[in-house]
């Protein structure tokens, strides 16, 4: 997330100014509909608050990784593997685009 926040301030020209940082997104949504700044989001990780706006970057290149733990005597399970299918799917759809 620091690379990404350089990069949006060298691309906007000014550096951003971080107050406070929160790991859970529903709460970052409500304080940004509430109208107390400006934050960065995944793109899937937006619920679409009535009073905010998705604003994509552009001309900065920002990932993210997601990991998947599986106890070892539930990764044979037939719905675990769909899952794990799916996010690989999913993932590599996202990385082609």
């Amino acid at each position: 997330m620091a690379e990404v926040l350089a990069a949006v301030g060298a691309r906007s020209g000014a550096a951003p100014r971080i107050v406070h940082r929160v790991n859970d997104f529903h709460v970052v949504e409500a304080l940004v509909e509430a109208g107390h700044g400006v934050s960065l989001l995944p793109r899937y990780a937006f619920g679409g608050g009535a009073r905010v706006r998705l604003v994509p970057l552009a001309g900065v290149r920002a990932g993210r990784r997601i990991d998947a733990l599986v106890r070892r005597d539930r990764a044979e399970r037939l719905v675990v593997r769909r899952v794990l299918d799916e996010l690989r799917t999913l993932a590599a759809e996202l990385g082609s685009g």
